[in-house]
């Protein structure tokens, strides 16, 4: 099994490459998820790349109609508002998809499991309240990429905690 991530190829199945994938996990904690078989590593990128394209609203456009992969894009802008390259994968999307996989490899997103709270003195939690498929991480990593379907960043409310009198 190999990956091919090629820019805009038209068989092209992860953003990042396992060489690169291995180098941006020589620079992280708690990277020992990460050691294991290529082959696995290999999957994980594939996978990784895979959800992150269905889940994901990409600014711009595709640069070709033929490329099998949702990036590279025309007509977008890094956070600071300069022009992305349109023939290269942005370094962040590169990392975050090495991240993801890392997270893959020891997380199976198609479980549903709760958050873990049942109730506190009276708040109870909605059970069909579940995890997100994707890591808060890699989202943050992917700020000013793209935004994930079906969600607007203007309305998320984060729950910060719970004060007694």
């Amino acid at each position: 099994m190999t990956i091919d991530a090629t820019a805009g190829g038209s068989s092209s199945d992860s953003y990042c490459t396992l060489a690169e994938a291995d180098t941006y996990h020589e620079g992280v904690f708690h990277k020992d998820d990460w050691n294991v078989v290529d082959e696995d590593k290999e999957v994980a990128l594939k996978q990784a790349t895979a959800i992150l394209d269905m889940r994901y609203n990409w600014p711009g456009k595709k640069k070709t109609d033929d490329q099998a992969l949702r990036w590279p894009r025309t007509g977008v802008a890094d956070v600071d508002g300069y022009a992305l390259d349109s023939d290269v994968m942005p370094k962040a999307l590169k990392n975050a998809t090495a991240e993801f996989a890392r997270y893959l490899i020891s997380n199976d997103p198609s479980v549903v499991a709760g958050k873990g709270i049942s109730s506190v003195e009276g708040i109870v939690f909605d059970k069909s309240d579940r995890p997100d498929q994707i890591p808060d991480n890699v989202k943050s990593m992917l700020a000013g990429l793209g935004s994930l379907v079906g969600q607007n960043p203007s309305t998320s409310v984060q729950f910060v905690g719970l004060m007694r009198a």
